[in-house]
């Protein structure tokens, strides 16, 4: 067994200062999505530089991160990754040998994502319906109403007037 590749993570390297270089994939595909997911949640991988600084892993990552506006990003950067052919057969085995998720484990991932929404959303709704715990205190809602012959009630009682008619219910404020 070989031992592994000697490298360390690298806080707060200039985006400007990683060298790209020649890149075998031309098309970066949608680096709007993958902006996004980084602005929400960091980055999740970080970039693979050499020692000198040249990008072997990430191009998708660093246009995204360009994308975002990022000044500098964190990288790992690896020894032993500095001739050509180790550069290109860390670029292709990052590029090639993602495995897709089966059609049952993205089933599986997808009932998941769709439960935990679920609870996530029933959650908030819970926390920001009015209850016995949730009820306005003297910085939120009015306690009364506008009088209703000030400029706000000649506004309201037309509007509330107005109700659902043409669906088989009776106006709102009836007089």
């Amino acid at each position: 067994m070989t031992e592994p590749q000697i490298g360390s993570i690298q806080l707060d390297r200039t985006v400007e200062s990683i060298l790209v270089g020649t890149r075998h994939r031309a098309d970066l595909g949608d680096i709007d999505a993958l902006a996004a997911s980084i602005g929400r949640d960091g980055l999740l991988q970080p970039l693979t530089i050499t020692i000198d600084g040249v990008l072997v892993c990430g191009a998708r990552r660093l246009a995204a991160i360009e994308k975002l506006g990022w000044r500098t990003v964190n990288v790992w950067v690896r020894s032993g990754l500095s001739d050509r052919l180790g550069q290109l057969l860390a670029e292709q085995d990052d590029n090639m040998l993602h495995k897709p998720y089966t059609q049952l484990e993205a089933a599986g991932l997808y009932r998941e994502l769709k439960q935990v929404m679920a609870e996530d959303a029933a959650r908030r709704k819970s926390a920001t319906q009015f209850s016995s715990e949730n009820q306005p205190g003297n910085d939120g809602g009015a306690n009364f109403a506008p009088p209703a012959g000030g400029p706000h009630g000649e506004r309201r009682e037309p509007a509330a007037a107005l109700g659902a008619r043409g669906a088989g219910h009776p106006p709102l404020a009836q007089n």
